[in-house]
């Protein structure tokens, strides 16, 4: 089947950092439509909306969108999450039918969200207003420009910002798509300022694809070394639950003792699908590591007891960095207890005492 090429021209330019499903949204608006017509219009049986089309586009979708718009190939592949990716993932990792590390996921209900998309409040009130690539990358928890926590719900009637469901009647972005709410509204809370610091560090060697090297130590200075090692560490981090002593020690020597209370983690959601509110306080730890040379490190990490085995993680390689940290650490010390227990001798009873006990046990069954 041939795809039912649009007719009128997309002139509308992308901004920086902005990301695919946001330029979509801006341009049905300029054209006079709603997204999901338009993109009917681009695609003809490519239900988009009920798809990652920001995370991932088929090179087929590209070039047909490229076809009916002033944008060329490479241009609309940047707004996707793959070119962000590209320089700290492995081809491996970014297969579109798996989920991706670093990529907040959206839980797709044909077109409903249940995660994905975050947005700041302030942003919200700015023209013009774009939607970007480091709302849906989990190392970002708030926005570096108002210093706020990022935001995912309507605080009214709690549904995700959906902004790809805008109407004829209801055309703002800015309002819930269930309630209406103005979103501009919601109240957000300040975030700590060296993990935003260290958000803005990550997005900018990944802009830049390179690191400086006066950060952060590493043992292999690349960026997939960098984040390979920051997400064993995030991970370290969540386990703590396990390891209340570890953690004490931690927090106490990095002053963060106030954050013990604070944390509570979900157990069953992954690193990137967690809420805001922790993952703040996951880079807020990691924060105040990132200021230590990697021998201060292993002294901390020595001092709370954590051993090669608490730094392994389970589904994920360590990078050289963490390998050099395990080499510095001690295993697990596995003592062997003998057992005091007095073991009786077994007496063997007499067929007439059997038959007995027997019989008492059949009137019960």
């Amino acid at each position: 089947m041939q795809e039912n090429y649009l007719l009128i021209p997309i002139n509308i330019k992308p901004l920086e950092n902005e990301i695919l499903s946001s330029w979509l949204i801006r341009s049905a608006i300029a054209n006079g439509i709603d997204p999901i017509g338009f993109t009917n219009g681009i695609w003809f049986d490519y239900r988009a909306w009920t798809r990652d089309i920001s995370r991932y586009l088929p090179r087929d979708k590209i070039k047909t969108l490229a076809n009916v718009s002033t944008l060329s190939f490479n241009e609309i592949f940047n707004l996707t999450l793959e070119s962000c990716l590209e320089p700290i993932l492995s081809k491996n990792e970014l297969h579109p039918k798996k989920a991706w590390k670093w990529v907040i996921p959206i839980g797709i209900r044909n077109r409903s969200r249940i995660n994905g998309l975050h947005f700041c409040p302030q942003c919200l009130r700015e023209k013009p207003l774009i939607l970007t690539k480091l709302w849906r990358l989990s190392w970002n928890v708030s926005c570096e420009k108002h210093n706020t926590l990022l935001q995912l719900h309507c605080p009214k009637c709690h549904t995700v910002f959906s902004p790809h469901l805008i109407n004829y009647n209801h055309t703002d972005v800015t309002r819930c798509q269930h309630c209406y709410y103005d979103l501009k509204k919601t109240i957000s809370c300040p975030s700590d300022a060296q993990a935003t610091k260290l958000q803005a560090f990550l997005n900018k060697v990944v802009s830049q694809k390179t690191i400086p090297s006066n950060n952060f130590p590493l043992i292999d200075k690349t960026l997939k070394d960098l984040f390979i090692t920051i997400r064993i560490l995030l991970t370290l981090f969540r386990n703590f639950y396990r390891h209340k002593n570890a953690q004490y020690v931690l927090l106490k020597e990095l002053g963060l003792t106030h954050l013990c209370s604070y944390y509570n983690p979900h157990h069953g959601d992954t690193l990137d699908s967690i809420s805001v509110n922790e993952r703040h306080f996951l880079f807020t730890v990691m924060s105040r590591l990132f200021t230590l040379t990697l021998e201060e490190l292993i002294i901390l990490f020595k001092q709370a007891k954590i051993t090669k085995e608490i730094l392994s993680v389970r589904g994920l390689s360590p990078s050289k960095t963490i390998m050099y940290i395990s080499s510095k650490l001690e295993s697990r010390k596995r003592e062997n207890f003998t057992s005091t227990r007095k073991i009786l001798p077994v007496q063997v009873k007499d067929k007439e005492t059997v038959e007995t006990l027997m019989s008492n046990i059949r009137q019960y069954l």
